[in-house]
């Protein structure tokens, strides 16, 4: 649940796999991702998917305004999440304040999706905040649709507290998952790391199997002389029992001979 108390900083609803990697189509690219994707594209099943979605995550019962961190053009462009967020304030207008072209970008940037520049200043020199009455003075709601560093929702907050707004919570409907890519040394370190650890366990695992084989064998062999012992100790029981009640019938036998006959 997103609530304004929250101290995480960024607030992730999903992982984000891109579509290709490395030039190849990416078999981790999910659900999930092919949704921000279409909601890029201003696709209405991905608008009303992912208003679904923020729905579930938000805490309907606080007033507050919601902005988005604008696209790499300058001017008002209004972007996919956008018109998530203006769906969202017209769903409930007595709690939500439609403060989506509040954060405008002032300046052009390269796209980040294609190397862009990711440092936090030039997020901060390229942004500005307009409207200020639509968010002076409230909590802000700030979404974005994809976040890799989070530097551009942090320096959107960062604007929007000093023009006034009181609390600023920061939105991703998905954080970019980061690949990897290591030259070949690094793989065969890898690979020999990898390989002690393999042989460390499998030496791990037969020590742990012939002790455990060891400690049943002799467990085994505790409860088969208990077992032996208890199976001695009924018979005699059994057979004490018996010759009681032999003798039992014995005297009772005598004793009903010599009882006088009445006539």
């Amino acid at each position: 649940m997103i609530i304004f108390s929250d101290s995480k900083d960024i607030y992730y609803l999903r992982n984000y796999h891109p579509l290709k990697w490395q030039g190849e189509e990416n078999d981790c690219f999910d659900y999930f991702s092919e949704k921000i994707l279409e909601l890029k594209n201003k696709e209405k099943t991905s608008i009303d998917f992912w208003f679904e979605e923020l729905k579930k995550h938000l805490k309907m019962d606080e007033s507050f305004a919601i902005a988005v961190v604008p696209s790499h053009s300058s001017g008002n462009q209004v972007s996919g999440i956008h018109l998530v967020a203006q769906k969202l304030a017209k769903s409930l207008p007595e709690k939500i304040t439609d403060a989506t072209l509040c954060l405008i970008r002032v300046k052009n940037i390269d796209r980040l999706s294609t190397g862009g520049n990711r440092e936090l200043d030039i997020h901060f020199q390229s942004m500005k905040v307009i409207n200020l009455e639509l968010i002076q003075n409230k909590n802000v709601l700030l979404l974005d649709d994809v976040s890799t560093t989070g530097n551009s929702l942090r320096a959107g907050k960062e604007l929007l507290l000093k023009a006034g707004a009181s609390k600023v919570k920061c939105v991703a409907l998905g954080k970019t998952v980061t690949y990897y890519d290591f030259d070949d040394s690094v793989y065969e370190k890898m690979g020999r790391d990898a390989s002690g650890c393999f042989y460390a366990i499998d030496n791990w695992e037969i020590d742990e199997h012939e002790k455990i084989c060891r400690d049943a064998e002799q467990s085994h062999f505790c409860i088969c002389e208990e077992a032996e012992d208890l199976r001695k100790q009924i018979k005699d029981e059994v057979e004490y029992a018996g010759d009681q009640i032999q003798r039992g019938a014995h005297y009772s036998h005598l004793e009903l001979c010599f009882i006088p006959i009445r006539g």
